[in-house]
């Protein structure tokens, strides 16, 4: 099972971690603490013969990561005055980083909230190295506050798929004890596998709000570690202090961001739409026109319809692909497609377009959950309602709440149960959809 995991899985207390516990409302601070080489780890037969949960087979927690980290890598090094560089780019000969690597961990702090232990700096050569670094950080920072808040020990697994998180949640009795953040299809396909259930789910707000702590980038602590010469032994080690003092070793929570209940989404919609001068919105018209989609494995554009047109028994007589959302739109506009369907988060994007007007709504699924945190059998009950309230605590929090937002994308956690996704369930149903594909 370990083989479908990144090499990102990252063991509780096996790696030191720049930031301890921050409190929910607390301005108080959290010391950088010191760097350590990670502890070894229990092969696999040893570990499974740990109570789950405990420092020596930790639960895993299954989660697929949202993107933001990837997608910050390159404005980080955009701060160090790297702009569009390869991921082969090497970072102290290409890019004129310091050896000791002091002016990327300046960089890190304030992107990440993740030092360079020591232990480490020699691992890092290229810019593709910097993404995997990032999520081991932050994965291990996550784990630790859990720990501290909880008792608990776990451990993050980054998986490449929701199937792979839902692989992994309904193997749980083998030992290895899993649970897994897991989309709303691969959610009820673990409901009807009777692997798991339903504890909390992620929320995002329109507003976008930031409740996070970061650090400012220090451009003056960077001029700085520029400046200083590197010529002999002696002016190297004055370097190296000046970069420990220029770097903060503390990062204070600002005061908390109320989020507006209001504002806030459990999920998104897909919403097909059909060319407005076909005079109807019956995907039945699809029978004798084109479809736009994206790609054949495209979630909103092709497989959502597909459970739309089996549940209808509609063919469409032909399949377009197109590049991109604007393309489908435009293609409808057009008439060289009669129909393709959206995320609603698409939609807003493209509803300020005159093209717009030439598409009506045809079908609107039920809200599908950006995230859904199942747990298997093998979690006791006690365990989980602790473990929600902290976890709930946590996402809220200024300072430990970012390496969680960083993985799932939240702004916060709520609880959830099985009946808030009836309306999904049944969906789902009526499509004749084998929820067993899922987990392959």
């Amino acid at each position: 099972m370990g083989a479908m995991w990144r090499a990102l899985t990252v063991a509780l207390c096996c790696v030191p971690l720049l930031l301890a516990c921050g409190g929910g409302d607390s301005d108080e601070a959290a010391p950088v603490e010191s760097d350590a080489a990670p502890t070894a780890t229990l092969d696999a037969s040893a570990r499974l013969s740990a109570t789950a949960g405990t420092a020596d087979n930790p639960y895993v927690m299954a989660l697929r990561a949202v993107g933001l980290i990837d997608e910050q890598v390159p404005v980080m090094l955009a701060d160090l005055g790297a702009d569009d560089v390869p991921s082969s780019a090497s970072l102290r000969d290409d890019l004129g980083l310091r050896d000791d690597l002091r002016d990327l961990e300046l960089a890190l702090i304030a992107h990440f909230g993740v030092d360079i232990p020591d232990y480490e700096r020699d691992d890092l050569q290229t810019v593709a190295d910097l993404a995997p670094f990032v999520y081991r950080r932050v994965s291990a920072a996550l784990t630790r506050a859990i720990n501290e808040r909880t008792g608990l020990f776990i451990e993050i697994a980054l998986v490449e798929s929701y199937a792979e998180a839902l692989t992994a949640l309904c193997a749980s009795d083998s030992g290895l004890v899993t649970m897994a953040w897991l989309d709303g299809i691969a959610y009820i396909a673990a409901e009807a596998l009777a692997c798991g259930d339903p504890a909390l789910r992620v929320q995002l707000a329109d507003d976008r709000p930031s409740p996070f702590a970061d650090v400012a980038f220090d451009r003056d602590a960077l001029t700085a570690l520029d400046d200083e010469a590197d010529d002999d032994e002696e002016e190297e080690e004055e370097a190296a202090d000046s970069a420990d003092e220029s770097a903060p070793s503390v990062i204070a929570a600002p005061p908390h961001v109320t989020v507006r209940a209001a504002s806030l989404r459990s999920g998104t919609e897909g919403v097909l739409m059909i060319a407005s001068d076909l005079g109807a919105t019956n995907p039945a018209v699809l029978e004798t026109r084109a479809f736009c989609r994206l790609s054949a494995t495209d979630f909103f554009s092709w497989f959502l319809p597909s459970l739309i047109f089996s549940a209808e028994g509609v063919s469409p007589a032909e399949v377009v692909e197109m590049e991109s959302p604007l393309d489908m739109l435009r293609a409808i506009a057009d008439g060289d497609c009669a129909g393709a369907m959206f995320s609603r988060a698409q939609l807003r994007e493209l509803e300020d377009l005159p093209e717009f007007d030439d598409m009506r709504v045809s079908r609107t699924t039920p809200t599908l959950p950006y995230g859904v945190l199942t747990y298997p059998l093998e979690v006791d009950v006690g365990v989980r309602l602790s473990l929600d309230d902290h976890l709930i605590e946590l996402a809220a929090d200024a300072v430990d709440g970012r390496y969680l937002h960083l993985l799932l994308g939240h702004h916060v956690l709520a609880e959830v149960s099985a009946d808030d996704f009836a309306a999904l369930r049944a969906f789902i149903e009526e499509s004749g959809y084998d929820l067993a594909q899922v987990g392959n």
